[in-house]
């Protein structure tokens, strides 16, 4: 029993050393796999958490992506606004800061003289060239039917802004200055016999040398007289402008540019040279186009009756002041003022088509041509054949010395303001004779206008119609009035006269675009002008029409039967008819 007790001891040790083994395996079973549990959620935490740094981290990369590229496509909008800000949104007038910044802007410019009530359109559009900042002080004036309807001016006289653009300001108007040099050459031709078809050689026979023997006064006025540049060594200073003699002797011997031939090739600056001296040479007293101008011509402007539109001392003309007049009369001139650098830089660079989708004008292909070839035609005639300047690429700074305006320059140095030019026009437009004065005859004027042929011309590379004493034809289209006569100077003045809309149109300015032709700021008046006259025409033929219709269904008045006269009257005896008055 003994024995078998201890076998149930042994026993029951055993089993319970069994279970305790067994307890403690399953316990480190349990163990392993709650280990194994913990190891695998742990990896699992570790991954998801591995997962999401590489999300957020792969997140702040595209963010920070993004924001670059928000900062870089910001500051290129930035610089694209201020790109056309200075070069496109607002004209080259304005300054840079005020253009980019808005800071250093102008005040508001003040608009003065004088505008027709019905035209008062014009003067809202003249503001247009200061909002937009094309402008810096000019003048326009325009006739309509033989009478001043705008003379107006605003803006500066200079480039800081500190002196009006006023009724006194004179202004230097390039080649504007040649349609009133066709003039006074028909005055010559009108009042001391200068045959106008006559070779030039027969007034100045130096001038027949280089084979121009053949070349007429009217080939000179029409740019075909073969001179349309100078040699090198033959080219004035602005200096020898104002000694007429020695000019003369610098130009005579100039060779004929095209052996003789008669092509056309704008005489930009030489025109008016050689045109002075044939006046110099022609004239009885030997008169020099300036004394012509002071003492013949300018006289004739004045109305017969002067009324308050035209008074005293309004008219001014000058080919450079005289020595007498030039202290006093300086301070007048409003100095030039060109495009910053930059901005010629712009316009050379950037395509043309791509500057006339933003609206600006290109630069003209004959100037576009002188910059690049400065052999070309082009650059001889536009360039370099003086006055000789420094640096003749400066323009048109280069004018704004005491030479240049002493010296006289019939093609390119006319002192003048725009109600002067305007009157000029409206003598032409009304075949010589105004407010009861003449300046020409009928006749005169008529073959002045007598236009030549359209021709390929070898300095401005354009087709065009010069009159017979080199006024252009132009034909602007519907919207600017059609045809006009006249011409323009560079920087932007213009000259005009319209037959088929009996009016007149002159524009001056101290701020020079690119534009030969005209530019923005004179077409923005043409259409102002032809728009409000072709109005108030329409208005007044309706009127009219109006008032035929009301009196045409108006009952008659003492139709049909023999009324009793108001009054007799009789003088010395003599009866006088029932109804009549005699004054």
């Amino acid at each position: 029993m003994a024995g078998n007790s201890k076998n149930r001891k042994g026993s029951t040790a055993s089993a319970t050393a069994s279970d305790s083994s067994a307890a403690a395996s399953s316990s480190r079973s349990r163990s392993n796999k709650t280990g194994a549990k913990t190891t695998a959620a742990v990896g699992k935490a570790a991954a998801s958490s591995s997962s999401s740094s590489s999300s957020s981290s792969s997140s702040s990369s595209l963010l920070g992506g993004l924001m670059t590229h928000l900062q870089r496509a910001s500051v290129i909008l930035m610089l694209s606004s201020f790109v056309y800000r200075y070069f496109v949104g607002l004209g080259p007038a304005l300054p840079a800061t005020c253009k980019i910044l808005r800071v250093g802007c102008p005040p508001p410019v003040n608009i003065t003289g004088y505008s027709d009530y019905d035209y008062r359109l014009l003067r809202s559009v003249f503001t247009l060239g200061w909002t937009r900042g094309d402008e810096l002080g000019s003048n326009f004036a325009a006739y309509v039917d033989g009478q001043l309807v705008a003379d107006l001016r605003g803006g500066y006289a200079d480039a800081q802004r500190k002196y009006p653009y006023n009724e006194t300001t004179l202004q230097l108007v390039f080649s504007s200055s040649k349609a009133i040099t066709a003039m006074a050459l028909l005055h010559m031709s009108e009042a001391h016999g200068l045959d106008l078809a006559a070779p030039i050689a027969r007034f100045w026979p130096e001038f027949a040398e280089g084979g121009k023997d053949n070349v007429t006064v009217e080939d000179l006025l029409q740019h075909r007289a073969g001179v349309p540049f100078l040699d090198a060594d033959r080219v004035p200073a602005p200096e020898d402008v104002v000694d007429l003699d020695k000019l003369a002797g610098l130009i005579a011997g100039q060779k004929h540019a095209f052996g003789g031939e008669r092509i056309s090739a704008y005489h930009a600056t030489t025109r008016g040279w050689f045109l002075n001296e044939i006046v110099r040479r022609a004239h009885p007293e030997g008169k020099s186009l300036r004394e012509v101008m002071n003492e013949e011509i300018i006289p004739k402007l004045y109305p017969a009756n002067p009324s308050p539109r035209h008074p005293p001392h309004t008219y001014d003309f000058h080919y450079g002041l005289s020595p007498s007049d030039f202290d006093a009369e300086s301070p007048r001139i409003a100095p030039l003022v060109g495009y910053p650098f930059i901005q010629r830089l712009f316009l050379i660079v950037v395509p043309d088509a791509v500057l006339r989708y933003l609206g600006v004008d290109p630069l003209p292909p004959a100037l576009y041509k002188s910059y690049m070839e400065p052999n070309s035609v082009s650059a001889k005639a536009l360039l370099h054949s003086g006055p000789k300047f420094k640096n003749p690429t400066d323009w048109p700074k280069t004018y704004n010395q005491e030479a240049i305006w002493r010296g006289q320059g019939p093609s390119y140095g006319g002192l003048t303001n725009a109600r002067t030019l305007a009157r000029f026009a409206a003598f032409m437009l009304n075949n010589g004779t105004l407010d009861g004065s003449t300046l020409l005859r009928p006749e005169t004027v008529t073959h002045g206008l007598e236009t030549t042929k359209y021709e390929w011309d070898m300095v401005i590379e354009r087709n065009t119609l010069f009159s017979r004493v080199g006024w252009g034809n132009f034909d602007f289209g519907d919207r600017l009035g059609g045809k006009w006569v006249g011409w323009f100077g560079a920087g932007g003045s213009a000259v005009l006269w319209n037959r088929d809309l009996n009016i007149t149109v002159a524009y001056v300015m101290n701020f020079c675009h690119f534009n030969p032709l005209g530019d923005a700021r004179s077409r923005r008046m043409m259409a102002a002008l032809v728009d409000t006259v072709r109005r108030l025409r329409a208005e007044r033929l309706a009127a009219d029409e109006d008032a035929k219709d009301r009196l045409a269904k108006s009952p008659p008045l003492f139709r049909g039967r023999k009324e009793k006269p108001l009054f007799e009257v009789e003088r010395d005896g003599d009866e006088v008819e029932e109804g009549e008055v005699e004054l």
